[in-house]
């Protein structure tokens, strides 16, 4: 198991379903991670803080509820200073929530295969 991943909350949520749902519920998570990595792109380059505060705090809740706590900790640093960071200081920390989506995701397909 990744370290990004509390493997106690991954097995959890795998202890509460049939493992065809467990499956469905990672592909719904990816889904929904790159609907938000979408959103919070555009709100980025909108420059809109309170869409970005918004859906920091999403991805945020997603992440923490598959376990992913490195994702969900990127997230929540986004969040945070949503309204007082930087451009750049924002644009590095979407860089880094990418890269660790990227890497969360990819963990996930290789634990389904």
């Amino acid at each position: 198991m990744p370290k990004a991943f509390d493997a106690s909350r991954l097995e959890a949520l795998r202890d509460t379903m049939t493992a065809e749902n467990f499956v469905r519920l990672v592909r719904l998570f990816g889904d929904d991670l790159g609907l938000r990595l979408g959103l919070l792109d555009r709100a980025l380059r909108e420059g809109d803080r309170a869409a970005t505060q918004a859906t920091a705090h999403a991805i945020r809740g997603l992440a923490g509820n598959m376990g992913a706590v490195v994702l969900s900790a990127l997230a929540a640093a986004m969040e945070a200073d949503a309204a007082s960071a930087s451009p750049q200081t924002q644009a590095t920390r979407f860089d880094a929530l990418l890269a660790e989506a990227l890497a969360t995701q990819a963990a996930l397909d290789r634990m389904m295969s």
